[in-house]
């Protein structure tokens, strides 16, 4: 049996050395020291025998990919049956996988390497429709939209392409270029798309909202591809934004005060520091998701008189911005960071600023999930507290926070300018449908009229359901009851309830 160390060490090649270092990279990341042990000996020992090269600086990421395909693919190499059990083959590659996974991230903190490797790895998706020159076009649209949109959007755009190239295979078969498409061939699209079923889900429905997605993405595809004149495309848009289902404005849904108080208490008992710290600072700010996920490492000062201010980083709008935080969410941001002080991690690329980040949540040397930082952790305290929905679902998720804080800022009166400015939205009607929820006007009105003791007739109604009225009302009543009938009406309001606020012709509840 050759051992590879004892040989190194004889020869005199630092190899142990920079092993030993390695590891305490990986412990310092927060990986289990015990494991770490064995996954970086294994796998820094076979990247080095394969380049050949006793140098580990001299290894790249390239090599660690390299060495992730091989072991994906290991059930392919002739003879592997005769070597490793057919039964455990399974379990082997998921664990030697991981060993080099982890030795990357350890490689790349170190300096060695450019860039982490991949957590998973991508399969090649399938056409998009079985016809080459449409399969072609959609193909090309989406290359070139990915050019200007978020690769979080481009998932949307890829479905609507998909259901479009499945309409064409089932309803359209013999089309074999989109310029033949015309206005009723949509139009039947989306009479067909209204019987579609979830692909993940076949017993259910396609939802309102997601069947205006889609179809709002196909009228952005041809408009597009009729604005570049696309030879494959039909000259003209058959498709406008008027096609395009309303959508129902929903009301948002924040979080009651009754579930909120006992939601807040589980968070602060939260183990987890980086899930912890990702909820309080949900609570308090208002931030999307990603927003938070994505914080600096030097996200947190205080504004001239004290107060914890927190710089957001480019989210949805694409737009960093500065809002005040709570005390309760900057010191957990403070505890963090005297975590993270003792990690020797390395920048990782931003790509919206296009620089080396240090952000704040970081796991095991790589940028935390969002799953991980909110699903998770909410999903657990929702199944304790009992706070489920109709379909036994968590019924609380990150982003009703954000209702929440905009609802109550509403209701303290803060001005618009200011919720949009906190909450980073773009237009005034975002932020004016957090004051519509609790507007006081119409409160007091309501209230007015249907709360205990209102009133809800004049002066003289007591008099009336008495039977006291006198002579002289009852006579005025008789005179002027006809009245009423003529083109222009009559009022019948009594001389005693004094001058009508109101024009006759308008809104006057005495009209006749």
């Amino acid at each position: 049996m050759i051992k590879p160390w004892s040989i190194a060490d004889q020869l005199g090649l630092p190899l142990t050395a920079q092993v030993d270092q390695l590891r305490e990279q990986v412990t310092a990341l927060g990986h289990n020291p015990d494991s770490s042990t064995f996954r970086v000996s294994w796998t820094v020992m076979r990247l080095v025998l394969h380049r050949g090269d006793p140098d580990l600086h001299a290894v790249t990421a390239d090599d660690v990919e390299e060495l992730r395909a091989t072991i994906r693919t290991l059930d392919q190499v002739p003879g592997i049956d005769e070597v490793l059990s057919p039964r455990h083959l399974t379990t082997i590659k998921n664990a030697w996988g991981t060993n080099v996974f982890r030795t990357g991230i350890a490689l790349f903190h170190a300096g060695i390497t450019d860039r982490l490797p991949q957590r998973l790895d991508r399969k090649p998706l399938p056409p998009l429709s079985p016809e080459p020159r449409i399969a072609a076009v959609m193909d090309r649209y989406l290359v070139e939209r990915a050019l200007i949109v978020r690769p979080d959007s481009m998932s949307s755009t890829r479905a609507a392409m998909r259901r479009l190239g499945i309409w064409l295979a089932q309803q359209r078969p013999a089309v074999e270029n989109l310029a033949e498409l015309t206005r009723a061939d949509l139009l039947d699209f989306m009479t067909w798309l209204g019987g579609q079923r979830k692909v993940k889900h076949p017993e259910q429905p396609l939802s309102d909202v997601y069947r205006r997605s889609i179809i709002s993405e196909v009228t952005v595809f041809f408009r597009y591809g009729a604005h570049a004149e696309w030879t494959d495309m039909p000259a003209r848009p058959v498709l406008t934004r008027m096609d395009v289902p309303r959508a129902v404005q929903r009301v948002p849904r924040f979080i009651p005060a009754h579930q909120l108080e006992p939601l807040m208490t589980a968070i602060r008992a939260v183990e987890c520091p980086l899930q912890r710290c990702a909820l309080l600072v949900a609570r308090w700010s208002g931030a999307r998701r990603g927003e938070i996920r994505r914080l600096h490492l030097d996200c947190l000062d205080t504004y001239p008189d004290g107060t914890p201010r927190l710089r957001l980083a480019a989210g949805k709008s694409l737009k960093e911005r500065t809002v005040p935080i709570h005390p309760e969410a900057a010191e957990a941001i403070r505890r963090l960071h005297e975590l993270r002080a003792g990690h020797q991690d390395r920048g990782i690329h931003d790509r919206d600023t296009g620089k080396s980040v240090r952000y704040l949540f970081l796991n095991n040397g790589r940028l935390a999930d969002v799953e991980y930082l909110f699903a998770v952790p909410l999903g657990r305290i929702c199944d304790e507290l009992g706070i489920l929905n109709a379909e036994g679902k968590p019924a609380i998720h990150a982003h009703r926070f954000r209702h929440t804080l905009g609802t109550q800022l509403a209701e303290k009166g803060a001005r618009t300018q200011t919720i949009m400015k906190i909450l980073g939205h773009l237009s005034a009607g975002m932020s004016m449908t957090y004051s519509q929820i609790s507007d006081p006007v119409v409160l007091a009105d309501y209230q007015a009229v249907l709360q205990p003791g209102a009133a809800i007739a004049g002066p003289l109604a007591d008099t009336l359901r008495r039977g006291q009225l006198d002579q002289t009302a009852l006579d005025w009543l008789q005179t002027n009851f006809y009245k009423t009938e003529l083109e222009l009406g009559r009022c019948l309001r009594l001389p005693q309830e004094g001058p009508c606020e109101c024009d006759l012709y308008l809104s006057c509840p005495k009209r006749s």
